[in-house]
């Protein structure tokens, strides 16, 4: 939740609801995964959330900010009856001393309220970066994690980033949300703005354009940064103007995690959203492209063509470092989200054409009803699925 302006936190604007909505989701399926595993470690299968820019926890208008949802969802998890984690420890870290306070308040008011023994907070009110000894001392004894950044603008150094986590890459989630449009108003500015654009996404004022290109140069520079994880994918959000979204991509969410469930379950939440949009009469109507601009069947040819077997594991990561644009995924709608279910849809017709052949045991992949396959959830089933292109 960022951690700036004054008027920042009175009312929260339509693309932040967006952003908290898929963390949401996406913070609820990591917990439901580590919940479901017991006697992982001497640890006694704990889970650790990192908020690094946590603000004052909720909006002057009752909006819950990302703090006070994270221990919502981390409430729910522990209590819920098929839950096999013992422990949930929140770091909340905010630099600013007025939200710091702020926080403090919420968060008192909500523990206060009903909160399970087993979930514990504790409050840092300092920079991301000072906070990070205390961080990683929790982090090593904590089985499971989920680390946020959400910065206002550009305060984010993601070398410092990858420095502080790539050590803890084994069951640990990184959410990061990017300020596409503060990057570029950067952009043809002195050697200080250069240094800013460096720090925050690793690449040159140079590569940085206005262009998606921009975004690409981006999303690969931080992929880099990230790859000590093994699956990572970012999609961009719009912003809004006079509670209006806009046709546009001004942020850029990204996720780095292990689990191919996780990824997928971000993917779907992204999508969900998007239809929702299509389907708002409020919103501003967009025809579908026809089949015909199936943009995600294109890719997996690609993909097929280069690289023919290949698991369906390795596909999907060469579709998940496609640039996800919130403007194309309006006009594309479910063929340029690469979640499992559009995979399938892709796949399924290229099967039903002959023009790929898939290797799977039946009650990996197949379904007996005609027309469908399986959703594939697990990082096992993902790569036991072979895939031959035969044109």
């Amino acid at each position: 939740m960022p951690n700036n302006s004054s008027n920042f936190f009175d009312q929260p604007r339509n693309h932040s609801l967006i952003k908290l909505r898929v963390f949401e989701d996406t913070l609820k399926l990591a917990l439901a995964i580590a919940g479901r595993i017991s006697g992982l470690s001497e640890f006694g299968n704990s889970f650790c959330y990192i908020d690094l820019f946590a603000g004052q926890g909720k909006y002057s208008d009752g909006t819950l900010g990302s703090p006070i949802i994270a221990l919502e969802t981390c409430n729910r998890q522990i209590e819920n009856s098929n839950n096999k984690l013992t422990k949930i420890d929140l770091i909340l870290v905010e630099k600013d001393e007025s939200n710091t306070i702020k926080l403090k308040e919420n968060i008192s008011d909500y523990i206060e309220s009903d909160v399970n023994s087993k979930v514990s907070v504790e409050i840092i009110s300092d920079e991301w970066e000072l906070a990070i000894p205390k961080i990683k001392k929790k982090l090593s004894v904590s089985d499971w994690g989920f680390v946020f950044a959400d910065p206002f603008s550009t305060e984010l150094n993601i070398s410092h980033f990858e420095n502080a986590f790539k050590l803890f890459s084994d069951l640990k989630d990184y959410l990061i949300l990017f300020n596409f449009q503060a990057l570029r108003r950067l952009m043809g500015g002195d050697k200080v703005c250069q240094n800013i654009i460096e720090k925050c996404c690793g690449i040159n004022i140079e590569d940085l354009d206005h262009s998606e290109k921009g975004f690409r140069k981006i999303q690969e520079s931080i992929r880099n940064k990230l790859n000590f994880k093994k699956y990572a994918t970012g999609v961009a959000i719009t912003s809004s103007r006079k509670e209006k979204l806009l046709i546009s991509d001004f942020f850029f969410l990204v996720l780095a995690t292990s689990s191919f469930a996780v990824i997928n379950g971000f993917l779907d939440t992204y999508e969900k959203i998007i239809i929702e949009i299509k389907q708002s009469q409020t919103q501003r109507s967009l025809p579908f492209e026809p089949d015909e601009s199936n943009e995600l069947l294109q890719k997996i040819i690609t993909v097929l063509k280069e690289q023919s077997p290949i698991s369906y594991e390795e596909m999907a990561m060469q579709l998940h470092n496609s640039f996800i644009s919130w403007k194309r995924a309006l006009q594309f709608l479910r063929y340029t989200i690469p979640n499992s279910k559009n995979i399938n849809d892709a796949l399924y017709r290229l099967y039903s054409e002959g023009k790929v052949r898939i290797s799977a045991s039946e009650n990996l992949f197949y379904r007996r009803t005609k027309g469908k396959l399986k959703i594939v959830k697990t990082n096992s089933a993902a790569r036991k699925i072979q895939i031959r292109y035969t044109g």
